[in-house]
């Protein structure tokens, strides 16, 4: 959904949930850490990315969401803490004052079993009620062999007036699993990579129903995590519920009340990607052992010229909690439409982590576990956890925003902002070193095990902030306007931040200037936009469990353009393109100056055409789909490129009869190979064509089918 987003570079091959979103070439270590993701006007947490957190984690798109509005840059920051490069807004139904209802079924090539369903009803003469939500199994593209992709969402909400105020209560409950899927091994050229073993790369799987099999080691007992099972994925179980109040106080002043209050726990277990493949034969002999290999299950032996990986179990739980209200005082005064507001927002994190249990393996898709004499456990583990982690934080964060729309005449308007932000974070964080666990040198696997030591020590920091927006629009008719944004806003650091001493506000100026024309058949913007990023901070955890911050300014300068012809009655044509030029500045942390590069993973070109054909008086509709992605860096040194690669999907609409609707839809037509990603935990130099890498694909060629019928 999001890639359709002009300026927004989408990396979605990491499954349902966890992907990485970048705004206008804004630098980032992935995940969501400059966009805001929220739901009926409020984000799904006050922070937008946290150490294996992205909001994504939260939030389904299901039945019950009835349409979803994205901002890029402009005022997104002035309402929205921390939204540097946008926000994204899930709208959910409401309830209304009918009975209505929708039942789809949903199946695809790789499993699927899919319900989504909503129904609503009046309760009484002002009230009324909904429910919604969804429950699926999936064996998933990247099939592990075993249903990876698992659980549901339930929606409820209900709706009515009190008097003078309108009122809005919501609840929803979240229990699902999903497989995170990383770079997988490679070989060949990068622009048509093939896997070891002669598989699709696109339905490669790294993980398999016997590497789920290994338990953690023994060290992970100290943070709680021995019963830890790749098998869970990525596990939320989240509940929210809040109210919005709205209260028309006269003619032209409104005040409105949104709360949310969300608790839970998420368990993410994954495999993270080692070094890339090696024969057996090289393995052992800088293990400095015989290359004796067997198979962990079975025993039976393993030939050593065959090539062996090694890649971590990395283990994480993570509480929730947060508390927010956003109160806002809208009113029309003459020329001006004013809104002043107060966001409030208390939140708690904790963290209990074992990284890096580097467990042996052979080199196929749905690989199987070995063992080597003196080097692995009876697991298959060569490593104990690298890097094992303890923390607890607690929050307060508050807001003050105006705004001003100012109609300064028929044709020009301003648009003005200021926030001041102000957050003050707690919090305990556990000190670790690396010991022999059992003393005995011989088992090198726990030689060098992380463990806690001591209670832990205490961290406090406070941060403050003032943004500012100024936007104008001038109509130059009535199919034309001119506008122009300039943004200066800040995004303050959170628990990650201040664990690895980042105590520096992320601080970005934006501008854009733009021209609008929308005609009978012709709907038309294009926009010129710089963002410029002082001191960014972004963090990698390599293989071996170390944290590496690097900083550096960016400059991004670029053109987004939106487009949508009608050329003909039954064929609309969408266009979406952005070029842009991202670049580090001032670049720090690292052994090479890499100012001047292009930002990692962030694509200079990224355009997409959809037409959608109409036909049996609209009920008919053809679409398809083809993007081009340009070429990026897998690192900042820029020696590791990741090649352009087109995609091309379709779908196909039908309405039968009056309440029936079937929908066919294929992903990834041509079966692209398009590199997305490669190994964010290591920094090696450019591969070699018939070397072996680690990089993330698109995923496969699919299908889905999804029959709905309405009440």
């Amino acid at each position: 959904m999001l890639s359709s987003v002009p300026g927004f570079w989408v990396e979605d091959t990491a499954g349902d949930t966890q992907n990485n979103v970048f705004a206008r070439g804004i630098v980032q270590d992935g995940g969501y850490r400059y966009v805001a993701l929220m739901e009926d006007g409020i984000p799904l947490f006050p922070v937008s990315e946290l150490s294996f957190y992205n909001p994504d984690q939260l939030v389904r798109i299901d039945s019950s969401v009835e349409r979803v509005e994205v901002l890029r840059g402009g005022t997104a920051p002035v309402f929205t803490p921390g939204a540097l490069g946008g926000s994204v807004n899930l709208i959910t139904r409401k309830p209304a004052r009918r009975l209505a209802a929708n039942l789809e079924f949903t199946t695809s090539s790789f499993g699927t079993r899919r319900v989504d369903a909503w129904g609503q009803t009046p309760l009484s003469k002002t009230w009324s009620g909904i429910i919604g939500g969804y429950y699926r199994g999936s064996d998933g593209i990247r099939d592990p062999g075993f249903t990876s992709d698992r659980g549901g969402q339930i929606r409820l909400g209900v709706a009515g007036a009190w008097g003078p105020v309108q009122l809005e209560f919501f609840a929803k409950y979240v229990d699902d699993h999903s497989l995170f899927a990383v770079p997988i091994p490679l070989q060949g050229n990068p622009r048509s990579p093939r896997t070891p073993d002669g598989s699709n790369p696109g339905t490669y799987s790294l993980l398999s129903r016997d590497i789920a099999l290994a338990s953690l080691p023994g060290s992970a007992r100290q943070v709680g995590l021995e019963s830890a099972d790749l098998a869970d994925g990525i596990h939320p179980r989240m509940v929210t519920v809040g109210n919005k109040a709205t209260w028309k106080i006269a003619d032209a002043v409104e005040l409105s009340s949104l709360s949310r209050f969300t608790s839970g726990d998420i368990q993410f277990d994954a495999l993270f990607p080692g070094g890339a493949p090696v024969t057996g034969l090289e393995f052992a002999a800088e293990a400095g052992v015989a290359p004796a290999f067997a198979y962990a299950t079975g025993g039976v032996s393993f030939d050593a010229r065959d090539l062996v990986q090694n890649h971590g179990h990395w283990a994480v739980h993570k509480s929730l909690w947060s508390l927010q209200n956003d109160s806002r005082l809208n009113f029309e005064l003459a020329s001006h439409s004013l809104a002043l507001g107060v966001y409030v927002a208390n939140y708690r994190a904790s963290d209990r982590w074992s990284l890096g249990n580097l467990l042996l393996m052979d080199v196929r898709s749905r690989p199987r576990r070995l063992r080597l004499e003196q080097v692995t456990d009876s697991s298959g583990y060569t490593r104990h956890a690298s890097f094992t982690h303890d923390a607890s934080y607690d929050a307060h964060a508050y807001s003050v925003y105006l705004s001003d729309e100012w109609a300064a005449t028929r044709a020009l308007r301003f648009d003005t902002g200021i926030r001041f932000d102000s957050e003050d974070v707690r919090g305990r964080i556990a000190d670790s070193e690396l010991i022999d666990l059992d003393g005995d040198p011989q088992t090198r696997y726990d030689n060098a095990t992380s463990v806690l030591t001591g209670a832990g020590r205490g961290v406090r920091s406070r941060f403050e902030h003032l943004s500012f927006s100024l936007g104008f629009n001038y109509e130059l008719n009535a199919a034309q306007a001119l506008f122009g944004h300039a943004t200066s806003a800040a995004k303050l650091p959170h628990f990650d931040d201040i664990r690895n001493g980042v105590l520096i506000e992320d601080e970005v100026t934006g501008y854009e200037l733009g021209y609008k024309l929308l005609t009978a058949r012709t709907a038309l913007s294009a926009a010129l936009f710089q963002t410029d990023f002082n001191n960014v901070p972004f963090t990698d955890i390599l293989s071996d469990g170390t944290t590496v911050v690097r900083r550096a300014g960016t400059r991004t300068r670029g053109v987004e353009i939106e487009s949508e012809l009608i050329p003909l009655d039954w064929l609309r044509v969408r266009l979406n393109c952005t070029l842009q030029k991202p670049e580090y500045v001032n670049f720090t942390g690292s052994a090479l100056d890499n100012s001047g590069n292009v930002i990692r993973r962030i694509p200079q070109q990224l355009f997409k055409v959809s037409p959608t054909a109409s036909f049996l008086s609209d009920r008919l509709r053809v679409s398809v789909s083809f993007a081009h992605v340009g070429r990026r860096f897998a690192n900042d040194a820029n020696t590791i490129e990741l090649p352009a690669f087109n995609k091309l999907d379709a779908s196909l609409q039908l309405d039968l009869r009056r309440r029936w609707r079937l929908v066919l839809s294929g992903d990834n037509l041509t079966d692209s190979a398009g590199l997305t990603e490669g190994n964010p935990r290591t920094d090696l130099s450019d591969p070699a064509a018939n070397d072996y890498y680690m990089a993330r694909p698109l995923f496969g060629r699919s299908f889905h089918a999804a029959l709905s019928r309405s009440f």
